[in-house]
């Protein structure tokens, strides 16, 4: 009897408060920017905290340096990279820039030398032929290298935003933090070992056989997202207020410029961090229900699962939840703890995804 009436009070709780309070502010909701980071993209990591909140024995979580991340394989770089090489900047385009240098410096008037470190610079004294060959080559290389760095930073951007969009298909999400991947510092680098490469060659076919060596042996997978840096970026958020990890979502646009987007069920987190690795921890042991957002929808019935319950015996509410969900949108599947499931379609149009 007594567990009946604890039901019972909080059945008419609940339903008083989301059904005849409609001013009642959702506090809990996904903000899709800053101020969300999606782990889903870590998806070791996301069936590792589902699989502790399942088992009730989520504990604290440490995250190093490359243990969590996102790359993009060397050889898409490569291959376009290569694709370049073997058709608009291959040897016939490097030997016309040098050619050009060439027809451009028997009109120049003033007199040059390459310094010790290969940089070109004027002077007073008459230069050997050797001496003016070397310094048309590196002026025609230069403007080889420099139409080449536009080009790589094309390549980047360009099998960067493949590799985002198909993460988004992959995840059906469509809100991504920003990447950790810095391609200026890397076609950057890439200029300053291609200008390196000039200085020690001669001759045009040198060079071309140099750098596609080079492509072929040294170019690297890229990272575009380390969960330990792009949590080192989010903890700037630590002291603004309570974090919070979120789980799945309620899904509903309001009109072509509006939705709502709320969680089904979250655990608010600490993040500490150091040199070498970042430790999410849960300081109260609890796991909310977002039952105020589920009831906000209309459904024919009331949730009444406890808003919060002990983190080690959560699992077990979780699935009343599911269980309710189920009924409403004529689902079968377990989905509350999966990792992976496609989005649920709702059968009626009142209903969010």
């Amino acid at each position: 009897m007594s567990n009946l009436s604890k039901s019972i009070l909080n059945y008419f709780a609940t339903f008083t408060e989301t059904r005849f309070n409609f001013r009642t502010r959702i506090n809990y909701h996904w903000t899709n920017d800053e101020l969300t980071l999606d782990l889903s993209l870590f998806s070791d990591l996301q069936k590792t905290v589902l699989e502790g909140i399942k088992s009730g024995k989520l504990q604290k979580i440490s995250i190093k340096k490359g243990q969590f991340t996102i790359s993009i394989p060397s050889e898409k770089i490569y291959s376009r990279i290569n694709e370049q090489l073997s058709n608009k900047f291959n040897l016939k385009y490097l030997q016309n820039c040098i050619s050009q240098t060439k027809e451009k410096s028997a009109t120049r008037t003033e007199k040059l030398i390459i310094s010790e470190d290969g940089i070109v610079k004027e002077s007073s004294d008459e230069l050997d032929s050797k001496e003016k060959t070397k310094i048309d080559f590196l002026e025609g290389v230069r403007i080889y290298n420099l139409a080449f760095r536009k080009i790589l930073g094309e390549i980047l951007i360009g099998v960067q935003e493949d590799k985002l969009n198909q993460i988004k298909e992959d995840l059906q999400i469509e809100f991504l933090p920003p990447t950790i991947f810095n391609y200026h510092d890397y076609i950057q680098k890439c200029f300053d070992l291609l200008q390196e490469i000039a200085r020690r060659t001669d001759n045009a076919n040198d060079f071309y056989d140099e750098i596609q060596r080079y492509f072929k042996t040294e170019t690297k997978e890229i990272v575009i997202y380390d969960l330990f840096f792009n949590l080192q970026k989010y903890i700037a958020f630590a002291n603004v207020g309570t974090l919070y990890l979120f789980v799945n979502e309620l899904y509903k646009e309001i009109d072509d410029k509006e939705n709502v987007s709320y969680p089904l069920y979250f655990i608010e987190i600490e993040i500490n961090s150091t040199p070498t690795e970042v430790i999410v921890s849960i300081p109260r042991k609890l796991l909310l229900i977002n039952s105020t957002a589920i009831n906000y929808f209309q459904f024919p019935s009331v949730l009444t699962t406890p808003r919060a319950v002990d983190i080690n015996s959560a699992y077990q509410q979780l699935l009343r939840l599911e269980v309710f969900l189920q009924a409403q949108y004529g689902y079968k599947d377990p989905f509350i703890t999966e990792s992976i499931f496609r989005p649920i379609t709702p059968i009626k149009e009142d209903y969010p995804t």
